[in-house]
């Protein structure tokens, strides 16, 4: 997601760094290349594509991966972490995923925090504020500058509970 209403999919070479997250929290201040890129301008434009696109990483709001690849994490790697599922609003999107805060983390410092400059999300549903779906992601990155509220979601309840409490 580039701004209001102008969306941009392609192929992002992540380059010597093994996860997106390393590679965008990296080269904040420049630009990243989507190759073979589709660039969508909204409703009544006409979509260009098969483009080398090169996108200032400053302006974009949103980077998600359709696929993951996940890779082997060494034990002496993983931070503990507790997941809570956040609603993120921005100018033109709302965007709800699992952020990953550290145990004896607080909500408020996560949120006040500069750094990393994107947030990692999971599970990750974008919405146009006018209620239209733009996708389901199974991880996501969302910039911290362009975030102008944050709400906390109820974890969802698993079917058969809610079908038990219906009973």
């Amino acid at each position: 997601m580039i701004r209001s209403g102008l969306r941009a999919e392609g192929y992002l070479d992540t380059a010597q760094f093994p996860r997106l997250s390393d590679y965008v929290n990296n080269t904040l201040g420049g630009f990243c290349r989507l190759q073979d890129a589709t660039l969508h301008a909204g409703a009544g434009s006409q979509d260009e594509t098969g483009l080398d696109l090169h996108v200032k990483l400053d302006e974009i709001v949103l980077i998600a991966q359709t696929r993951l690849q996940p890779r082997p994490i060494a034990p002496e790697q993983v931070v503990p972490k507790t997941a809570r599922r956040l609603l993120f609003i921005t100018p033109a999107l709302r965007v709800s995923g699992m952020a990953y805060l550290h145990v004896q983390g607080s909500l408020d410092g996560f949120l006040e925090s500069s750094d990393p400059p994107f947030i990692p999300l999971t599970h990750v549903h974008v919405r146009w504020h006018s209620g239209h779906q733009v996708g389901h992601y199974p991880f996501a990155l969302l910039q911290r500058r362009h975030i102008v509220g944050v709400a906390v979601q109820a974890a969802p309840v698993p079917a058969r509970r809610r079908a038990e409490a219906a009973s």
